[in-house]
């Protein structure tokens, strides 16, 4: 059950990205996006997509979405990662991914 919801979870994050700023993730981010619930994307890599994802995250309720997106100031890397809440559960992946780093 728990696989299915995340495979879902990867599947809405692709499809947000596509539809909402034309980023159509690669087969090695989707494997990253599954594994490490986390992208990270150069600045570079990330640049031409910034201001749609922007304004897609500051239009769209965060109780009506699966992601959020980070820049790291000092790696200038961009990480979309899962942003889970409900009344039972809040998950924000970045967390883990700073505690382990």
């Amino acid at each position: 059950m728990i696989n299915i919801r995340l495979t879902e979870i990867v599947e809405e994050i692709a499809e947000d990205l596509e539809l909402q700023a034309g980023l159509v993730l690669t087969d090695q981010q989707l494997w990253a996006l599954r594994v490490h619930h986390q992208i990270v994307f150069k600045s570079s890599e990330f640049k031409p997509y910034i201001q749609k994802v922007m304004d897609y995250l500051t239009d769209t309720d965060a109780d009506d979405r699966v992601w959020d997106a980070y820049e790291v100031l000092s790696t200038q890397n961009y990480i979309i990662a899962f942003n889970l809440r409900s009344s039972y559960i809040d998950v924000n992946t970045l967390n883990l991914f700073i505690q382990l780093a």
